[in-house]
């Protein structure tokens, strides 16, 4: 018996993304801030997560292929 195959991403970017550094106002990110930072992706949504409290979230095209996204935000401070 054959083990099922696991289904097809709905974008090859979908998942949850860990971010690793940034910035804001020209100011570093500190590296806690980071570790707790999470950008989840779907075929056509996005949420941020600061732990696990959605602070930004929204809708997401991809207009140019899979490099290049469009967020509109629908809940949050973004």
């Amino acid at each position: 018996m054959t083990e099922p195959s696991a289904p097809t991403p709905s974008h090859p970017l979908a998942g949850r993304w860990q971010m690793k550094s940034g910035s804001f106002d020209g100011e570093a990110i500190p590296e806690l801030v980071c570790q707790n930072t999470v950008l989840q992706l779907a075929a056509d949504r996005y949420a941020f997560l600061l732990g696990e409290e959605t602070t930004d979230s929204g809708s997401l095209i991809w207009p140019h292929g899979p490099g290049t996204a469009q967020l509109q935000s629908e809940g949050g401070p973004n």
